[in-house]
This record gives C-alpha cells, sequence and structure tokens, in this order.
C-alpha cells in the first residue's frame, strides 16, 4: 500500500480522531473510504454523463442526495442494537446510480440503511429489493409473471443500473 504524508490543523485531525474513535475505526480508514468513494462517484459520473460539473441536479437528484446523506449520518448503534455506520463507498456507489441519467431511473426507489452498514434500494410499486455491498449487490424481483433474483453479483453501475432498468419497465 502506498501512503502520502498530509497536513492538517491539529484541531481538525483531533475532531476527526474522537470521530473515528465513536465509530469504532480509524481517521486512516475514514479517510481512506470517503476517499475512494469520491473517486468511485466522480470516475463513474465522468465516465456515464461526461464531464457533469457543469450540469445541475434535478430536484429528484436532490432530493436523493439528500437521502443519502441522512445515510451518512447515520453512527454506529443507530438501530439501538449494535449496527455499524453506513459504508462510505456505498454511499458513493449509490449517489452514482443517482447522478445517472438526471436521477430519473432512481424515481421509484427508496433508499434504506440495512443493519450490516450496507444500503438496500426498494421499489415503490414493485416487489423488489437491490442489496448494495461494496464489491458485489444481491437483487430480489417477483412480479406477476415470474420470480427473479440473484446473490452476490459482482458490484458495477451498469450492471446495477441495468437491474433497475429493467425492474422499472415491469410497471405498469
Amino acid at each position: 500500500m502506498n501512503t502520502t504524508a498530509v497536513h492538517i490543523d491539529t484541531q481538525l485531525y483531533n475532531s476527526a480522531a474522537e470521530y473515528a474513535r465513536r465509530q469504532h475505526t480509524s481517521v486512516d480508514k475514514m479517510l481512506e473510504a470517503y476517499i475512494t468513494a469520491m473517486l468511485l462517484q466522480t470516475m463513474t459520473t465522468e465516465q456515464n454523463t461526461g464531464n457533469s460539473k457543469n450540469r445541475k441536479k434535478t430536484g429528484l437528484q436532490e432530493r436523493l442526495c439528500e437521502r443519502l446523506e441522512e445515510m451518512r449520518q447515520l453512527e454506529y448503534d443507530w438501530d439501538d442494537e449494535g449496527a455499524p455506520p453506513i459504508n462510505e463507498e456505498i454511499i458513493g456507489t449509490v449517489a452514482a446510480l443517482v447522478d445517472e441519467e438526471g436521477g430519473r431511473n432512481m424515481e421509484h426507489w427508496i433508499i434504506f440503511p440495512d443493519t450490516n452498514g450496507t444500503l438496500m434500494l426498494e421499489a415503490k410499486h414493485q416487489d423488489a429489493t437491490i442489496s448494495i455491498g461494496k464489491k458485489e449487490f444481491s437483487y430480489v424481483f417477483h412480479s406477476q409473471e415470474h420470480d427473479e433474483s440473484a446473490s452476490h453479483l459482482p458490484l458495477s453501475i451498469d450492471t446495477l443500473m441495468q437491474i433497475i432498468k429493467h425492474i422499472n419497465e415491469q410497471q405498469g
């Protein structure tokens, strides 16, 4: 692993260290997760929508981003049963989904925290859920015609978006 020295204000570091201690992690791990999530979000957005720095977020995207911020604020034991905070990489993955096509594909989905530090997407008008982890995801979809499910699929924004679009198309 490569290392890079970073100089930050002592008071800022102490605040971060105190927060990390309460979250049962380290400043290094928090910073690494944050940087990884931001890089993933930036790379995915730029690959799929071109350089999006000049694009304004839609109202839907803003609402979904607010929900992701709520997930980011969940601290250790948020469920009063020892649940860990939501993993920053996973928040970055869902943020990349929200950035796809102005968030239109996520319009009929609700973002929920899971007690294992991951996120779940639940379709509003379908019997479908998607569980998103750091490196893989699973989904279940029940329709009148058939049932679909898959577990431990390799995580890819493109694959996730294909599943979401497929489920969205079944709404009728």
